[in-house]
């Protein structure tokens, strides 16, 4: 397993240590969560206008145009966080207000 220079816990995951994850990347400027969940790896996705954003989707930061994100790749929302064998899910992390702040695979 990869070492990573940031602690098992932050303030932004406060339950890791109960809900455990893996590092699966160390951390880069050529691409961010988002676009590993969207598993391009070229570009850095946030909808800002200093990065890359289909052109397509609204270039708002929101739960609906993250979701829209999703769906341009064939995603659909789902009912609930439960496995389902063949299906892979993506999780839109958001803040008390509903705004994206983390995507993963």
């Amino acid at each position: 397993m990869a070492t990573s220079p940031f602690p098992l816990t932050t303030p932004l995951f406060p339950n890791s240590l109960t809900d455990p994850f893996i590092v699966t990347s160390e951390p880069t400027l050529v691409y961010n969560c988002i676009a590993w969940a969207y598993e391009d790896f070229t570009e850095w996705y946030w909808p800002d206008y200093g990065s890359f954003w289909p052109a397509n989707i609204p270039r708002e930061v929101t739960l609906s145009a993250f979701q829209l994100l999703f769906e341009h790749k064939g995603y659909e929302v789902c009912e609930n966080h439960s496995l389902e064998h063949g299906f892979q899910k993506i999780a839109i992390y958001s803040d008390a207000d509903n705004t994206p702040t983390h995507a993963a695979r």
